[in-house]
């Protein structure tokens, strides 16, 4: 009896983490498609509002709703066939940690593949804070 109360314990606990994990990652995941959809609505509203974006460690890229909107507004019009796509990711506590391969460049550089790392942090449903890492 002892035992399957704490097999079932295990199994809840497991059963709560996991979809604690999948919520974490759905907002990720929204931002992604809006992001490769050039949907600059659909991106920020996965964005708290004093989201943070820095280049890794500290170096800060853009503070503010409205920094990341017209960031990325700039972005998707002077590249409009940039996408992602998610190589791995690591989902641990209220972080995502996506490897990302990044193609779409126009001509001359239109068999670039850049790969990039992105750790976000999720707060309340929302990215938080967002640091990137870019391959050399």
């Amino acid at each position: 009896m002892r035992y399957f109360l704490v097999s079932a314990l295990c199994i809840l606990t497991l059963s709560q983490t996991m979809k604690a994990q999948n919520q974490i990652e759905k907002i990720v995941d929204k931002q992604l498609a809006a992001y490769n959809a050039h949907d600059i609505e659909a991106f920020v509203s996965c964005y708290s509002k004093d989201i943070t974006a820095y280049i890794f460690p500290h170096k800060k890229m853009s503070e503010g709703l409205e920094a990341l909107r017209k960031e990325y507004s700039e972005m998707f019009e002077a590249i409009p066939g940039l996408k992602a796509e998610v190589v791995s990711r690591i989902v641990e506590g209220n972080y995502v940690i996506d490897k990302e391969k990044l193609t779409g460049y126009p001509a001359p550089h239109k068999d670039l593949v850049v790969y990039a790392t992105a750790i976000y942090e999720i707060k309340d449903g929302l990215i938080k804070q967002v640091w990137f890492i870019n391959s050399k």
